[in-house]
């Protein structure tokens, strides 16, 4: 009985996340938007701060930007991901779209405006052409920037689209600079993810700096019919010329051909991790 209570005391609490920050930001919806409004949001300053909190019980999950449409794979998360014990269970991919905001909904009223570093970033060439005469400060999150601009006509903030807007107006829709910006988020765990029938597995691993070595990898797969979804290079961290290679494949870990195909890779290379299968969103 106690045992029954102490599970569903367990059921009862918040799903606690932990995610890379800003309050408000990307990372900020995603948790929310994925996990309910019940869940107790962890803002964390960096990918591996996020992880380190699902390690150490604080979290049960860790979500984080993994790859952009501007940037490319994040180095960060491969390293976060490649030095921690955690693995992907689940992604998600969604378009990055910052809107302009005030009191008034009126362009020419604004005078001064707050931005988040990154959005002053991504908005630098609106900003000269629409608002060049304005004062624009940044701020270290959206949240910040929607209280700077409470109670005052002539400011205005940047934010991005989707934010609790409650008493403001969107005075421009899809500001950034590149109009179709996309993120993915990974969500990192504890355990596995099951077989969803459209699943993605991804690895890390290194070979010998040799001739055919990287091929002698990528052949295990190919001859078991596991289809490469992504092949990519990574320098290693702190040394020169060293390469880390990252793939996505389709399928689970837990498939006949993965399972095979992996034990085999394990002899040809110096090093190799399983990040773990997640339900592809493609």
């Amino acid at each position: 009985l106690l045992q029954l209570r102490a599970e569903a005391t367990a059921l009862e609490q918040p799903t606690a996340v932990a995610y890379l920050g800003p309050e408000g930001g990307l990372g900020f919806q995603i948790a929310r938007a994925h996990f309910g409004r019940s869940a107790e949001l962890l803002e964390c300053p960096s990918i591996a701060r996020c992880l380190e909190e699902v390690s150490r019980g604080r979290a049960s999950y860790a979500v984080f930007p993994f790859e952009s449409s501007e940037d490319g794979l994040s180095q960060s998360a491969l390293d976060a991901l490649a030095n921690s014990e955690l693995v992907l269970t689940a992604e998600r991919r969604v378009p990055y779209r910052l809107d302009l905001v005030n009191q008034t909904g009126n362009l020419a009223d604004i005078e001064k405006l707050y931005l988040t570093a990154h959005a002053h970033t991504v908005c630098e060439r609106f900003l000269q052409k629409e608002l060049p005469k304005a004062t624009v400060m940044d701020v270290r999150s959206p949240v910040v920037a929607l209280q700077l601009v409470r109670g005052d006509a002539g400011a205005a903030a940047i934010v991005p689209s989707g934010s609790e807007l409650g008493e403001y107006q969107v005075v421009r829709g899809n500001v950034s600079d590149e109009a179709d910006m996309r993120f993915r988020f990974g969500i990192a765990t504890v355990r596995p993810s099951g077989r969803s029938g459209r699943d993605t597995t991804a690895l890390l691993f290194s070979v010998d700096d040799t001739a055919g070595a990287l091929f002698d990898v990528l052949r295990h797969f190919a001859e078991r019919g596991v289809n490469l979804k992504m092949l990519q290079s990574r320098p290693v961290k702190g040394e020169n010329w060293d390469y880390l290679f990252y793939v996505e494949l389709s399928g689970h870990v837990t498939d006949r051909a993965l399972v095979t195909a992996i034990e085999s890779v394990k002899r040809s290379t110096r090093f190799l991790k399983v990040l773990g299968s997640f339900p592809s969103e493609t």
